[in-house]
């Protein structure tokens, strides 16, 4: 596939096609003459992980890592992930409650 193809395909610009092949998340063959860049069909499979992994508000960094890692390394840091998650979460409710108390407050001191 080309470069173009992959653009079409994933949704991500031809930049973030080339900055994913630079940090060695996608292989990329070099072939003929003149030297033409060809992504082998895997790479779309990538491209739509990567997607979903931005999605649930992976950072690259650890994306490059999930990508490269074991079966078993995969599951700890999507672990790691849902409890980064989940205190985000708590902390948005204690603020909701915080809120929502307050709230309450005001609304008994006016008449």
């Amino acid at each position: 596939m080309r470069v173009k193809d992959l653009v079409e395909a994933s949704g991500f610009t031809r930049h973030a096609i080339r900055h994913f092949t630079k940090l060695k998340l996608l292989n990329v063959e070099r072939i003929g003459d003149p030297i033409q860049q060809h992504y082998p069909p895997e790479s779309l499979v990538v491209l739509y992980t990567i997607k979903e992994l931005k999605a649930a508000r992976f950072k690259l960094q650890d994306i490059k890592k999930y990508l490269q890692a074991s079966t078993t390394d995969k599951l700890t840091l999507l672990k790691q992930q849902d409890l980064r998650l989940y205190r985000g979460i708590k902390d948005i409710r204690a603020a909701q409650r915080k809120v929502a108390s307050l709230i309450e407050q005001l609304e008994r001191t006016q008449p």
